[in-house]
């Protein structure tokens, strides 16, 4: 998996807020992190409503879904089953215990704030956009924060074996990336 600099992020959402939603792009990874935060970093049961028997258990019954499932739980894929969002409301209003549920979705127009009403003051809302070439070089550095860092302007050069027309054509999705050999 490739290291996201958005994790740390995600990590102190979930110790202190009952709802962590990712959003973002499709095939930006969301999913691969959130499987690996589950398996890895924060114990959390996973279930992807790309699943049609998850999907239509969510959809018939969501109060009763989400009560037989035990917590924290990623939900992936969220949007399938907007009636979720005020079982899930609901939920948390009982227990605002932290990390409870870590939901996923493909950024579309409009959602959020539909979303935000239902889950204000319960949720927070982080997005993971594209590869950035630090993650693609492995590294850590945020270019934005680098430019807002009080000791900004100082060089910044790329590393020397740099390859702008690699970076170009691989893009910032992880699969087409991952496909290529790299040197």
């Amino acid at each position: 998996m490739i290291q996201r600099n958005l994790l740390p992020s995600i990590l102190a959402a979930i110790s202190d807020t009952p709802v962590v939603f990712l959003r973002g792009a499709r095939q930006t990874g969301k999913s691969t992190l959130m499987l690996h935060i589950a398996e890895q970093m924060y114990p959390a049961r996973y279930m992807t409503l790309d699943n049609a028997v998850t999907l239509s258990a969510a959809a018939s019954d969501p109060v009763g879904f989400l009560s037989g499932l035990e917590k924290p739980v990623v939900i992936d894929e969220i949007q399938r089953v907007p009636e979720l969002f005020l079982a899930i409301k609901e939920d948390v209003d009982r227990n605002r215990s932290p990390g409870r549920y870590l939901l996923t979705r493909s950024a579309s127009n409009g959602s959020l704030p539909r979303i935000s009403d239902a889950l204000v003051g319960r949720m927070e809302a982080l997005t993971l956009w594209p590869l950035s070439l630090t993650e693609k070089a492995g590294g850590t550095i945020n270019i934005i924060d680098a430019l807002f860092d009080p000791s900004f302007p100082k060089p910044l050069t790329p590393a020397p074996d740099f390859e702008l027309y690699e970076h170009m054509i691989t893009g910032g999705f992880p699969e087409p990336f991952g496909r290529r050999p790299r040197r």
